[in-house]
């Protein structure tokens, strides 16, 4: 899962550009989002930039040739016997493949055997202790520890494990080092290890140090090997590719510290597959890819890392013909896990068995002194064939630099509020030596932007968003309409960055629809007067009310009832979203009420004392005249 930065605060609806669709995503505060795949950026404008695999990449060069794509018969002197089900892998210490043991068509054979890509010469090693014959087992390089790694394989029935138990499986667990320098194998027996299993895979992490293994007879099992401390662990992870076969048929992709597996064959019905799985070491986790393309459904392939090019490459296999039998694949194919995407390299000159067909259970694996990759072997029906090739690929250069400009997009804002904007957000692989920038510019119309100039996150077009989660400033706010270009360079030609998503957070206000509050009036009355506020927020925000009478606070609710002394009142409503407040003032009166006789007189000074003294004098002049008719 790619995780987005929150922006502070409610920024509640996103315009997620993943390759060419705008997708409106409205949700609470700070909501983010991860878009795993979608359609091409079609929408918007490429200038020296690529689409490729709904992603935006630089473009090839102008004057470029065309990719080197070249099988190469070495027809050596000399070579190993004809063999099918061979480990081997590269010694990049000392620039040689090695190879062991395999089936010759009689027996499972244990001779082990070097191979020189510059002088085209096979040597037989003969070293005095080698591991039984077998075949189909599995070998990779630890590069940091310069030792081949060889596990497990196949000897047939009855031929005991491999570890001295005895028992009858065909099947091998035993874990060899070999050393080139001193010509030697050895058993190294850890405490624990997978079960005897062939047909598995075995591929080195240079990042993590660590082997990785994967499937084999009958399991789906993920195993990883510390040579360090001869230490195998099982790694269980939550989900695995479901087919087993797999001899040979996972690479690591170093550029993308990933494991790269395709095709397989199930233990139960024989079924192909053509499903691409990576697997992250460091998060313990297989992911199936999904590319739009795919080579058949093989068994049997080749499958090896370029490091040069940063691409796995495929050859042959079987796949079920039109007739339901066997067919041998003449196929190549290559795929870049950055991209995701299987392109079909497939050239008239490549490796053949003696009948002229393509061919399964080669061994393939990539010398990076001469950028090759060196295959031999496979199997002719049932016939070995001893073929050694070399694969040359020369990716097409890509322009130094390129821009891609997207579509205008509208946010829905009303022309008179606009949006306000957040942060642009950007998932891309960039490798070594390639940078990716953007700019954006916003205004009311669509037919505004063309005049108006890209600017980055200082405000002016001297500057660029390099990071992901930058914030857009705020000039841009309150317009409608956004639009951004992103500037994709590399100083080294044979590699593009890869723009696979982007994404622009933004607010729109909310609208104050009614408000029932007195204003420019006087109010004769002391009783509790009642305001109330209705508002739609088009992000579907929690709004906050905030009433403030002469600046104090006096509620926080959408409708009031309130008792005010009288005098003149200054009545402000505030309602939020998070980010963006509106509001609204009311100037009101609240007057004293009707002045009474025997009531209030202190309102006027003097005027309590002077009306008792009137009283008095009354009722006592009315007294002496009842008393004066009475006589």
């Amino acid at each position: 899962m790619v995780s987005k930065p929150k922006l502070a605060g409610a920024l509640v609806r996103m315009l997620v550009v993943a390759s060419a669709l705008a997708l409106l995503l409205p949700g609470g505060a700070g909501t983010s989002a991860r878009i795993e795949s979608g359609p091409e950026f079609t929408a918007g404008q490429t200038n020296g930039t690529a689409l490729i695999g709904g992603a935006v990449v630089l473009g090839n060069a102008p004057s470029s040739p065309p990719s080197k794509n070249e099988w190469t018969d070495m027809d050596p002197a000399s070579h190993p016997g004809q063999r099918t089900g061979h480990a081997m892998a590269y010694d990049s210490e000392n620039g040689l493949v090695v190879l062991f043991g395999g089936y010759s068509g009689d027996e499972y054979i244990n001779d082990t055997w070097s191979y020189n890509v510059s002088n085209n010469t096979w040597t037989s090693l003969r070293p005095s202790n080698a591991p039984p014959g077998r075949s189909n087992a599995v070998m990779a390089y630890d590069s940091a520890l310069g030792l081949m790694v060889l596990f497990g394989g196949y000897r047939g029935s009855g031929g005991g494990n491999g570890n001295g138990s005895g028992d009858d499986s065909p099947f091998y667990n035993d874990t060899w080092t070999y050393n080139v320098d001193t010509n030697e194998w050895t058993n190294i027996t850890p405490a624990n290890s997978p079960p005897p299993m062939e047909s598995t895979s075995l591929a080195y992490d240079s990042k993590s140090g660590l082997m990785v293994l994967f499937g084999g007879f009958d399991t789906q099992e993920t195993w990883s090997f510390d040579l360090g401390t001869a230490t195998w662990t099982n790694l269980s992870p939550a989900t695995a590719p479901r087919l087993v076969y797999v001899h040979n048929m996972m690479a690591y992709d170093s550029e993308h510290d990933q494991m790269v597996i395709y095709g397989g064959e199930s233990a139960d019905t024989r079924e192909r597959s053509n499903e691409t799985w990576v697997y992250s070491r460091s998060e313990n986790n297989w992911t199936r890819m999904n590319p739009q393309t795919t080579p058949p459904r093989l068994a049997g392939l080749s499958l090896a890392y370029d490091s040069t090019n940063g691409v796995v490459v495929l050859f042959g296999g079987t796949y079920r013909g039109e007739d339901t039998g066997d067919r041998l694949s003449e196929a190549t194919w290559v795929y870049d896990l950055g991209l995701n995407t299987w392109t079909d390299m497939t050239t008239s000159v490549h490796p053949i068995n003696t009948n002229g067909a393509g061919g399964f259970r080669f061994a393939m694996c990539y010398d990076n002194r001469n950028e090759v990759m060196v295959l031999f072997g496979g199997l002719e029906v049932l016939t070995p064939a001893g073929v050694t090739y070399t694969y040359k690929l020369v990716r097409s250069q890509y322009q130094a630099e390129g821009v891609f400009t997207s579509a205008a997009i509208d946010t829905g804002a009303s022309s008179d509020d606009g949006a306000y904007y957040g942060a642009l957000d950007f998932v891309a692989d960039l490798p070594s030596n390639t940078t990716l920038q953007f700019r954006a510019r916003a205004g009311g119309a669509a037919e505004d932007l063309p005049a108006l100039p890209f600017i980055g996150p200082d405000g002016t077009a001297n500057s660029y968003f390099d990071q992901s989660g930058q914030m857009l400033p705020s000039s841009l706010n309150r317009n409608r309409w956004v639009q951004y270009r992103a500037y994709l360079g590399t100083s080294d030609t044979s590699v593009t960055p890869v723009l696979n998503q982007v994404t622009i957070r933004y607010n729109l206000p909310h609208t104050i629809l009614t408000v029932t509050a007195p204003n420019d009036t006087v109010v004769k009355s002391t009783a509790p007067l009642t305001f109330s506020a209705e508002a739609s927020d088009p992000d579907g925000d929690p709004l906050t009310y905030d009433w403030q009478d002469n600046g104090v606070s006096i509620g926080k609710e959408r409708s009031l009832s309130y008792t005010f002394a009288p005098g003149n009142h200054t009545l402000i409503l505030l309602i939020g979203d998070g980010r963006y407040t509106t509001s609204r003032t009311f100037n009101f009166t609240v007057a004293p009420p009707p002045k009474t006789i025997g009531t209030e007189p202190a309102s006027v000074p003097g005027f309590e004392a002077g009306v008792a003294g009137a009283a008095v004098v009354s009722v006592v002049a009315i007294g002496l005249f009842w008393r004066r008719e009475r006589r």
